[in-house]
Parts: C-alpha cells; sequence; structure tokens
C-alpha cells in the first residue's frame, strides 16, 4: 500500500534505503488510522451512552406520566361513579317530593280563609287532584343526510344489545279547586277573587257565576270560583302561613240546611 503522505522525491538525498523508509510511513499510516478508528468509535460510544441515558431518564419520565395518567384514571372513574350516584339520587329525591305535598291543605285553607273579606261566607270547598301522564320523550335524528348512514351503520350493533328499561318519571299531579259561598254585594266577591289571584299558592283563579239567593230573609249573592294549585307552589313562599282551622262552623252550617 502506497503513503498518501509520502511526497514524490522524498528519497532522493537520503542514505536510508527505500524499502525502509516505505515500511515506515506505512507503519505511520497505520498507526493514524487506528488512532482515528478508535476517536470515531470513542465518539460512537459516548454518544451511545450519552442517548441511552437521556432514554433511561425520558423512559422513566414517561413511567411516571402513565403512573400520574392511572391515578387520575382511577379518579375520574370514581368521580363517573359518583356522578351516577347522584344522578340516581336526585331522580329518587325528585319522586320522593313529588309524593310529598308541599302545601299542606291546613295552609291552603287558611290563605282561602285569610282572602275572605268579611261579609263573605264560605259554604263549599272542594278539591281534586289528578296524576299527569308524563311522556318520555323519544330520540330523533336532527339530520336526515349523514345522520341517515351512521343510524343505519349502528343499527346492527344496536339490535344486538338489550334496549334499556326507561327510567321512572316522577309523578306530576295538578290540582283544582271549587269554592262556593255568598257575600252580600258584588264588590265583596270581586275583593275575594283579587286576594285568590294575588296568592301565591293558585292561579288560573276564574268565576264562575255568580246569583241570587236568598237565606234566612236575606238577599244574598251566591257564587262559584275555580282556581289551581301551581304546580311548583311551596307552603314556604306564603308569609306568616300557619296551620288553622275554622273555630265556629255554626253560621256555614245553617246557611247549608237553609240551601237545602
Amino acid at each position: 500500500m502506497d503513503n498518501p503522505f509520502r511526497k514524490s522525491g522524498d528519497t532522493k538525498g537520503s542514505f536510508l534505503p527505500e524499502s525502509y523508509v516505505a515500511n515506515k510511513t506505512q507503519a505511520r499510516a497505520n498507526v493514524l488510522g487506528l488512532f482515528l478508528f478508535v476517536v470515531v468509535m470513542a465518539g460512537v460510544v459516548g454518544a451511545f451512552l450519552v442517548t441511552n441515558r437521556q432514554w433511561k431518564a425520558v423512559k422513566a419520565e414517561q413511567e411516571s406520566i402513565n403512573a400520574l395518567y392511572e391515578e387520575e384514571a382511577a379518579k375520574i372513574d370514581q368521580l363517573k361513579d359518583l356522578e351516577k350516584q347522584r344522578v340516581e339520587l336526585v331522580s329518587k329525591a325528585e319522586i320522593t317530593t313529588a309524593l310529598v305535598d308541599r302545601v299542606p291543605r291546613s295552609v291552603l285553607l287558611a290563605e282561602i280563609v285569610m282572602a275572605m273579606p268579611d261579609p263573605v261566607t264560605l259554604l263549599e270547598f272542594e278539591l281534586e287532584s289528578k296524576r299527569v301522564k308524563v311522556k318520555v320523550p323519544k330520540k330523533t335524528s336532527s339530520k336526515s343526510g349523514s345522520s341517515v348512514k351512521t343510524i343505519s351503520s349502528k343499527s346492527k350493533k344496536s339490535s344486538s344489545k338489550k334496549a334499556e328499561p326507561p327510567k321512572p318519571q316522577p309523578p306530576r299531579f295538578e290540582t283544582t279547586l271549587s269554592l262556593i259561598g255568598v257575600a252580600t254585594a258584588n264588590n265583596d266577591i270581586a275583593d275575594f277573587l283579587a286576594n285568590l289571584k294575588d296568592c301565591p299558592l293558585l292561579e288560573d283563579v276564574e268565576i264562575e257565576y255568580i246569583r241570587e239567593s236568598r237565606m234566612q230573609d236575606m238577599d244574598l249573592r251566591k257564587f262559584r270560583v275555580n282556581a289551581s294549585v301551581r304546580s311548583k307552589a311551596d307552603a314556604m313562599d306564603v308569609e306568616l302561613a300557619e296551620p288553622t282551622t275554622l273555630v265556629d262552623w255554626a253560621p256555614i252550617a245553617s246557611l247549608q240546611e237553609d240551601t237545602q
């Protein structure tokens, strides 16, 4: 192998044999090549060690992140379970509160008695409650274009699963009342009607009729008022509301006997 660093004519003027010079030059070239090879390999090994250390650091960080992710995922699952339990408890509470009467009949009667002017006498009080059927809303597709494809593609998967039973809906009741009474003048009936309309427990207060009536040799005005109890009415909305009863029913009973 020829030495690439050797210049032509180097052996001229030298007393050393040409073969010796060539061998010596070749040995130097081999040493230089070996040194460069060692340097390159050292660089490669150093780069590998640095990269491996960085990879270990990245792997350790990834493991810590995965551990944190699993911990947070467990917390999210617990939160979902708690949210599901909360929804179930709220549903049960709605059903329970729907069965509990928020407006005691005594409070309602007290409000009606307090709304009566002195010349007005109540003869009949009729209260009726009816349960309202709650329709379960059906899921409908919002768009007809691409949604038809998605529905058709999911129909096979959904057909294999059992349909979930509908959730129980809280019962709803409509409560209506009818009042029959007598008064001496129409103005008293109008005041009574206005007071009933101002009552926070009632709505749709309307007078059905006003007729002339004679009781105990007295010319009176007999009337009938129909109203509904508010669906979201609460006895706590009534100021100074206390359960009460009429103490003296004798005048009303005597008036009822005369009307019969």
